[in-house]
């Protein structure tokens, strides 16, 4: 049950990074498609299903040290995974953050030109 919390308390740490991110691309750019005829409340809704499969693949790394390692390196791979999830949740802010150029320059979110 221990590794559940530890994985739900991360996940909800990753997705409150997508989801202010997206509330924050929603109001800065509301008044391009408000009048565009499409329910962009589904924004959200399409969102948190897309964020829950990133942040899923993210989790999955996690998930196989913390069911599979022994007893006896449960220390080491509590420090590993603190540093793995510190390079995540760096790497997201980044990303979401180099998000906002991205869209004034290509009016797109980052794909593969973003590479």
């Amino acid at each position: 049950m221990n590794i559940i919390k530890i994985l739900i308390k991360y996940y909800i740490y990753m997705i409150s990074i997508f989801f202010i991110a997206r509330l924050t691309l929603f109001s800065l750019y509301f008044d391009t498609f408000k009048d565009s005829g499409v329910d962009y409340w589904l924004t959200f809704i399409y969102g948190l299903r897309m964020d829950t499969i990133t942040t899923s693949a993210f989790l999955l790394i996690p998930l196989i040290l913390l069911s599979f390692s022994p007893k006896k390196i449960k220390n080491i791979v509590n420090t590993l995974l603190k540093y793995y999830f510190l390079i995540v949740l760096s790497m997201m802010i980044y990303i979401e953050n180099a998000t906002f150029p991205f869209i004034a320059q290509y009016d797109v979110r980052p794909n593969y030109l973003f590479c």
